[in-house]
């Protein structure tokens, strides 16, 4: 069964040009990965949020994607560009 995962990431003042690039070279790297179907990032009107978006094959492909990334490098650590903590939504088909 496919899932969807969603992150809404928020930028601390004067931060969003910095997470927009950390957060796409993020899903770049998930999107490489075997298992991912799509992933795309996005910014709210508002410029409030910088919003992440995939589709994996399984639960288990998702997983797999984020400790392929994480070995590889990828940096998924809350920091100082963020000004709260994400919100993660992670669906299912209907």
């Amino acid at each position: 069964m496919t899932v969807g995962y969603i992150v809404f990431h928020y930028p601390a003042s004067g931060g969003l040009g910095d997470l927009v690039i950390r957060v796409r070279q993020a899903v770049d790297a998930l999107r490489s990965t075997t298992g991912c179907l799509t992933a795309d990032c996005w910014v709210t009107y508002d410029n409030d949020a910088v919003v992440a978006t995939g589709r994996w094959e399984s639960d288990d492909a998702l997983a797999a994607s984020f400790a392929t990334c994480r070995e590889s490098g990828v940096d998924f650590t809350f920091d100082e560009r963020e000004r709260q903590p994400r919100h993660t939504v992670t669906l299912r088909p209907s």
